[in-house]
């Protein structure tokens, strides 16, 4: 999923990283999980279900959920650190230049590098294209055709869908300005409710991701995600008159209420492709942010702590290449082994996670590390929170 900017021009918020690295976690074990098989078994008690590991790695599509709430919270802390919200400025050009210099280089490598395997109709990355399939890459439209949402590399969607999503972002900043940010959570609620709504009255031709997330999946319908992510952003800043401990309080006592409504909410749904769901988790993930705001960066800088927001420093790269390799390593492993499913799947879980995360950290290395954006970062004076 493409980085938020820098949470902090001058400090970096571990928890932020911690969050992003969860999130791509997630997001790789759930692919991982389609393309060979499931590492747990389902639970048979469905009262038992939501606490089986299976549970965790099958909805693991709400990471893209999480990732647009830490965009909208990445976005918007910079602005209101340091300048209330009714004065707070957005210099469009500086925006635009620094968002296009920080997440276009590494889309286009990764574009580049896959689109060839892609077409090859022997890969396991082929899938039937249409003329227009890398021009709507280029210009990251491809998120609302179903020709081309899924070709490529199937990642690519979402970053079609927060580019987007960054060009309201101005808009949705001056609505906050001027309104609040409780009538702006309201509005996008409500845009997001009735959208996907009338998505489920008038159903696609057919059934599949391709012809669902076109549209269940447009900014409309995700738009209520960013929004969160502002207003967390700006409870932490402009809440301290409020008090810090209260904050947190208040977030802590969301979470502890809407969290068992969302994951039942997720369990009863019969599809990814559900109205109160989507939104129940876009308060939760914000309320998490919001709590762990007040956590002591200590709390990150134990071994496994590391490691996570380790893996957020790269989420970035991780995101670009993983599901290719992942169908490339499944499908490549199909034809060269002749072992039982369960053992292929073992080996698969054994070997292929550990060269995605490799990957990604070579391509972090080579593409995307901050030392090739050396000069913008000491124009701009930001450091990067990937």
């Amino acid at each position: 999923m493409p980085p938020g900017t820098s949470a902090d021009r001058h400090v970096r918020l571990p928890y932020i990283d911690a969050l992003r690295g969860i999130a791509c976690l997630w997001v790789i074990f759930y692919h991982a999980s389609i393309y060979g098989m499931p590492p747990f078994p389902e639970h048979s008690d469905p009262l038992l279900a939501p606490f089986n590991p299976h549970y965790a790695v099958s909805i693991g599509y709400l990471g893209v959920h999480l990732f647009l709430v830490l965009s909208g919270f990445c976005l918007t802390y910079p602005l209101l650190r340091r300048t209330p919200l009714s004065e707070v400025r957005l210099d469009l050009r500086d925006f635009a230049r620094r968002r296009a210099k920080r997440i276009l280089p590494p889309y286009y490598v990764a574009l580049a590098l896959f689109a060839p395997i892609a077409y090859d109709a022997s890969s396991p990355l082929y899938h039937p294209t249409v003329w227009f399939d890398v021009p709507a890459h280029l210009l990251l439209i491809h998120n609302v055709f179903p020709e081309t949402i899924n070709t490529i590399n199937g990642s690519f969607w979402s970053l079609a869908l927060e580019c987007q999503l960054y060009l309201l972002f101005p808009l949705l900043l001056g609505l906050a300005r001027k309104y609040g940010f409780a009538p702006l959570l309201l509005l996008s609620l409500a845009i997001g409710v009735l959208w996907q709504r009338g998505c489920l009255a008038f159903p696609p031709p057919a059934d599949t991701f391709e012809w669902n997330a076109p549209r269940f999946y447009a900014v409309p319908g995700r738009l209520f995600q960013f929004v969160c992510g502002m207003a967390a952003a700006c409870l932490i800043t402009e809440g301290r008159s409020i008090g810090p401990e209260r904050i947190s309080r208040g977030a802590m006592g969301t979470l502890a209420a809407i969290a068992p409504i969302a994951v039942l909410a997720t369990r009863s749904a019969s599809s990814q492709f559900t109205v109160w769901a989507d939104h129940l988790w876009a308060i939760v993930f914000a309320a998490l942010v919001v709590t762990l705001h007040q956590e002591s960066p200590a709390r990150f800088e134990g071994r496994v702590g590391r490691i996570i927001v380790g893996v957020g420093t790269l989420s970035y790269s991780l995101y670009l290449v993983h599901q290719p390799l992942l169908q490339l390593i499944r499908g490549r492993l199909l034809t060269l082994t002749d072992l039982p499913p369960v053992v292929n799947s073992f080996v698969f879980w054994l070997f292929a996670l550990p060269l995605v995360i490799m990957a990604g950290r070579v391509f972090y290395g080579l593409v995307e590390s901050p030392k090739w954006r050396h000069s913008s970062r000491a124009v701009s004076g930001e450091r990067s929170a990937v």
